[in-house]
C-alpha cells in the first residue's frame, strides 16, 4: 500500500494543468509534421507522446507495450532518423521506459530503487562488459559502439521491469499478456509460412520502410534443402524459436493451474500455435530449450506436463509428418548435417580464441589477430570471447543468483498464488540458457530484441518472487 500511495502525488500532478498544455503542444507538433512532412510522421510522434504519458502514469502498461512490440515487430526501425542514427522501436520504448523510471524516482526521493539480489551482480557484469569494450577499442567501429549501447539498454530492461511491477495484479497482467503476444507472433509466422512463397516474400519485403531486410534473406530455408523455415517478423527462424520458448512455459502453467483469469480455450490455442510455429521454425536450439523448460515444469510441480511431453514425442515418432522433425533433431545431435558441422567447427575456433585471450576477451569489435574471429556458437563461448572468463563468470553469477532466489521462494509463492508465474518465467529463462548452448542470440549485440526479452522474463520472475516473499511475511505477521 505504501508503494502505491507514494505514486499518487505524481499521478495527481500529471492530472493538473501541465498535461493539457503538453497535449496541446504535442497536437500542434503532430499537425505540423502531418501537413509539412509525411502524413504518418505526426501520428508517429503522437504515438510516442502517448506512450511516454502512459509509462509515467502506469509503468506496467509501458512494459505491456514493450512486450507486444518485442513479439510482433521486434526489428522495426523508427522511420524518422535522429541525426545519422535510425532508432528501432525497441530502442525508443526501452529508453522512454527507463527515463520514466528515473523521473519517478526523482519525483519521489523517498521511494527506493529496487535492485533485487541479482542487481549488484548484474551491474558487475555490465561493468565487466564495459571494461572489455574499452579494452577492444582498437578494433571497434562506430557501429560496434552503437550495438554495444543497444545491448546495455536491452539488459537494463531488467531494472525497469522489477521497478515497474510493484503489485501482484501488475505481475499477473504481464503474465496474461505474454502468451497472447507470443501467440500473435506465432500466428504471423504460420500465416507467412503457409502462404505461397512469392506472397510471403512480398509481405515481408513491404516492411523495408521499417528497416526490415529485402533480398534472399527474407525467406529462410534449411541449408541444402527446399524446406522453408517459419520466421515471421523475427527475421531469423532461430530467433523466433527463442522468443516462443520463453513464453511457452508461462502459457502452460496458466493452462494447468486450477484458477486462471484467461479463458482456457484461448490459452490452449496459444500453446498449440506456439508449439506448431516452434516446430516449423526447425530451430534445434529452440526445440532443446523448450523441451528443457517443460521438463523442468514437470519435475517442479506439474506432472501432467511430463505426460503431455511423452504423448507429443510419441506423435512425432508415429506420424509421417513428424519424421522430418525427428530426423533434423537427430542430425543435429550427431553433427550429421552441414549446419551442425559448422557449429562444431565454431566451438573449436572459439576455444582457440579463448585460450589466447582468456581473462578479459577481445572486446566487441573483433579479435586483433587475423587468424581468429568471433565464433557465435553459443552464448557462453561468445561471452567468453568478448568479455573473457571474468565476464562470463559475472554473467553466470547473475543467473545463479536469479535461480537461487526464486527457487528458495517457491513455497511462499504457492501460498499467495504466484507460484505459476515464478515457475513459468523461471522455466522460460532456464530453457533460454539451454538453447544458449547451441546458439548466441540471447547475448549477441546483433539480436537485441531477444536480449531484452530474456531480461524481461528474468525481471518478471524476480518481481513475482519478491512480491511473494513480501506478501508471505505480511500474512505470517498478521499484517
Amino acid at each position: 500500500m505504501n508503494q502505491r500511495a507514494s505514486l499518487m502525488p505524481l499521478s495527481a500532478g500529471l492530472q493538473r494543468w501541465p498535461v493539457p498544455l503538453a497535449l496541446v503542444a504535442a497536437g500542434v507538433a503532430c499537425g505540423a509534421l502531418t501537413v509539412y512532412g509525411a502524413p504518418w510522421l505526426g501520428f508517429l510522434l503522437l504515438a510516442g507522446a502517448l506512450f511516454t504519458l502512459l509509462t509515467l502514469r502506469q509503468p506496467s502498461a509501458g512494459i505491456m507495450v514493450i512486450l507486444l512490440g518485442l513479439y510482433l515487430l521486434p526489428f522495426g526501425v523508427v522511420p524518422i532518423p535522429v541525426g545519422a542514427l535510425r532508432l528501432t522501436f525497441l530502442d525508443a520504448t526501452l529508453s522512454i521506459a527507463l527515463l520514466a523510471l528515473v523521473l519517478r524516482l526523482l519525483a519521489h526521493p523517498g521511494e527506493p530503487l529496487a535492485l533485487s539480489p541479482a542487481g549488484a551482480p548484474l551491474l558487475l557484469f555490465l561493468g565487466m562488459a564495459t571494461v572489455a569494450f574499452l579494452g577492444g577499442m582498437s578494433t571497434a567501429t562506430g557501429e560496434t559502439l552503437r550495438l554495444f549501447l543497444k545491448t546495455i539498454n536491452s539488459i537494463l530492461l531488467y531494472f525497469t521491469v522489477i521497478n515497474s511491477l510493484r503489485t501482484p495484479d501488475e505481475v499477473r497482467r504481464i503474465t496474461r499478456m505474454a502468451p497472447v503476444a507470443a501467440g500473435g507472433a506465432a500466428t504471423l509466422a504460420l500465416a507467412l509460412y503457409w502462404l505461397p512463397p512469392e506472397q510471403s516474400y512480398d509481405l515481408l519485403a513491404s516492411l523495408a520502410w521499417l528497416g526490415y531486410p529485402t533480398g534472399e534473406s527474407v525467406l529462410r530455408y534449411i541449408a541444402d534443402t527446399p524446406i522453408l523455415r517459419a520466421s515471421g517478423t523475427a527475421i531469423d527462424p532461430n530467433v523466433l524459436g527463442g522468443m516462443l520458448l520463453l513464453a511457452l512455459p508461462l502459457a502452460v502453467t496458466q493452462l494447468v493451474e486450477c484458477r486462471t483469469t484467461v479463458p482456457r480455450l484461448l490459452l490452449a490455442a496459444c500453446v498449440a500455435i506456439n508449439v506448431l510455429a516452434l516446430l516449423l521454425s526447425y530451430s534445434r536450439s529452440g526445440w532443446a530449450g523448450a523441451l528443457a523448460a517443460l521438463v523442468l515444469l514437470g519435475l517442479l510441480r506439474y506432472r501432467r506436463v511430463l505426460l503431455a511431453i511423452a504423448a507429443g514425442a510419441m506423435a512425432l515418432l508415429l506420424l509421417p509428418q513428424g519424421q522430418a522433425f525427428v530426423e533434423r533433431f537427430v542430425s543435429g545431435l550427431f553433427f550429421a548435417d552441414r549446419a551442425a558441422q559448422m557449429r562444431l567447427g565454431e566451438y573449436s575456433d572459439a576455444l582457440r580464441l579463448i585460450t589466447r585471450y582468456p581473462w578479459f576477451g577481445v572486446g566487441f569489435g573483433g579479435p586483433p589477430d587475423l587468424d581468429l574471429y568471433l565464433a557465435g556458437s553459443s552464448i557462453y563461448f561468445l561471452l567468453a570471447e568478448e568479455a573473457g572468463l571474468v565476464g562470463l563468470g559475472a554473467y553466470l553469477l547473475v543467473l545463479g543468483t536469479v535461480v537461487t532466489y526464486i527457487a528458495r521462494r517457491l513455497g511462499r509463492a504457492r501460498r499467495v498464488g504466484l507460484a505459476g508465474v515464478q515457475m513459468g518465467a523461471l522455466a522460460g529463462v532456464a530453457g533460454a540458457l539451454v538453447a544458449g548452448l547451441f546458439d548466441h542470440y540471447f547475448v549477441s549485440s546483433s539480436f537485441t530484441p531477444t536480449i531484452a526479452l530474456f531480461w524481461l522474463y528474468a525481471g518478471l520472475a524476480m518481481a513475482a518472487a519478491h512480491l511473494a516473499a513480501g506478501q508471505h511475511e505480511e500474512a505470517t505477521s498478521g499484517g
